[in-house]
C-alpha cells in the first residue's frame, strides 16, 4: 500500500464540506501512513484515537462481531489498559453499557464453556458491584474478594434481595439476617442426601440432616469457637416411601472444656429428654429439670395451649409442695410428699 497523502487545511477545494479547524480527516490519514510502513510501535492508533474521541459510531440494526482464536496460554483477546491513573475522580467510568426504560435487549449476556464467568486476577482485588436504581436484586457495597470462597460486605453494607417486586431477605454488616414472607409463612428448607445432587442415595440411619450452629469470637489467638448447636436427624433408619424418614430434634451446649453435651432432645414418639445419657451422683450439682416456683399455693387456671393432656406443674416453696392443674377437673392437685 503506498504512504497516503496529506490533507492540507485548505478547505476550499472540498467546496466547505470540511472545517478548517477540523482535523479528523488528516489524523485518519496520518494513521493509515503508519499502519502502511508498519511503523508507530504501541502508540499507532494514537493521533486516530484523539481525532475521534467522544464521538459516537451508529450501526442501526447490525451487529458487530470480534472475533479471535488464541492457540497459546495467557494471551489475551481484548484489553482495555490505563496508560496512567485516572484522576478525575470516582464517576469516570471505563466500560459503560445503556439500555433505555422501553428496552428489552439484555445489557450484558456472557456464554461461558465452564463455570468461571469473572475472576479478579491480583491478590487482594475485588470485583465491585455498587447499587443500582433499577433491577430485581439490589447489592450495595457488596465485594467479592478472590481470597474467599464467598461474599464480605465493607462496614455499613446490606445485601437485599427482591424478587417478584417484593423484598425477600436481606443481610446486614451488623450480621442481622431478615426474612420478609406476605401473606405466606416463612420457610427454611435444608435437603440431604448421600451421593452427590446428580445422583443422590438414601440418607444413613441417625444422618445429620440439618444443623445450626452458632459461634462466638473469644479472642485473636482462637478466634471463634462453637458455642452450641441445633441438630435435625433422621430417628432410626428410612425408607423409599411418603413419610419414610421419621425424625428428632436435639439441642447442644459446649461446656467450656472441648466437650459438647447434649441439653434436650425431641424424638419421633414425642418423648422429651432431658440432659440424655446424664446419669447424675448423688453430690451433683449441675444437669437438673428445673420448674417454676411459687411462693404460696396456686389459685389461677393455668392456659391449655396444647389440649387437656398436657399439664402444668409448680412447686409452692412457702409450704415446700408440688402441685399439678388438672384440666378436667379444673383444679390445682397437690402432690404428696414424703
Amino acid at each position: 500500500m503506498s504512504s497516503g497523502k496529506q490533507i492540507t487545511l485548505d478547505t476550499s477545494a472540498f467546496n466547505n464540506n470540511l472545517s478548517a479547524a477540523d482535523t479528523t480527516v488528516q489524523k485518519a490519514m496520518d494513521t493509515i501512513d503508519n499502519l502502511s510502513l508498519g511503523g508507530g510501535g504501541g502508540s499507532v492508533l494514537s493521533d486516530l484515537t484523539a481525532a475521534v474521541a467522544g464521538n459516537e459510531i451508529e450501526n442501526g440494526n447490525n451487529a458487530q462481531s470480534w472475533r479471535w482464536k488464541l492457540t497459546t496460554d495467557s494471551r489475551i483477546a481484548m484489553r482495555f489498559t490505563e496508560d496512567v491513573a485516572s484522576t478525575a475522580g470516582g464517576t469516570s467510568t471505563i466500560v459503560q453499557i445503556d439500555t433505555i426504560a422501553a428496552s428489552t435487549a439484555i445489557p450484558l449476556l456472557v456464554k461461558t464453556r465452564g463455570a468461571e464467568v469473572l475472576r479478579a486476577p491480583a491478590t487482594g482485588a475485588q470485583i465491585l458491584i455498587t447499587s443500582g436504581v433499577n433491577g430485581s436484586v439490589t447489592v450495595p457495597n457488596l465485594a467479592i474478594r478472590n481470597s474467599d470462597t464467598g461474599f464480605f460486605m465493607p462496614d455499613g453494607g446490606t445485601i437485599s434481595i427482591t424478587l417478584g417486586g417484593k423484598r425477600q431477605f436481606t443481610f446486614d454488616n451488623d450480621g442481622i439476617f431478615e426474612v420478609y414472607a406476605a401473606p405466606t409463612q416463612v420457610k427454611f428448607e435444608g435437603y440431604k442426601s448421600n451421593g452427590s445432587i446428580d445422583s443422590p442415595t438414601a440418607i444413613q440411619t441417625s444422618a445429620a440432616v440439618l444443623q445450626i450452629t452458632a459461634f462466638g469470637y473469644v479472642g485473636a489467638t482462637n478466634e471463634f469457637q462453637e458455642v452450641g448447636r441445633i441438630s435435625i436427624e433422621a430417628d432410626g433408619s428410612v425408607s423409599d416411601a411418603e413419610f419414610g424418614a421419621a425424625g428428632r430434634m436435639i439441642f447442644e451446649t459446649s461446656n467450656g472444656s472441648g466437650a459438647f453435651k447434649e441439653a434436650l432432645r425431641f424424638d419421633k414418639n414425642q418423648n422429651v429428654v432431658v440432659t440424655k445419657g446424664l446419669s447424675l451422683g448423688t453430690t451433683a450439682t449441675s444437669g437438673f429439670l428445673y420448674i417454676p416456683t411459687m411462693n404460696g399455693v396456686p389459685t389461677g387456671t393455668p392456659d391449655n395451649p396444647s389440649g387437656s393432656d398436657r399439664y402444668p406443674i409448680v412447686y409452692d416453696r412457702s409450704n415446700d409442695d408440688l402441685y399439678i392443674y388438672s384440666f378436667s377437673a379444673s383444679a390445682w392437685k397437690k402432690v404428696a410428699m414424703a
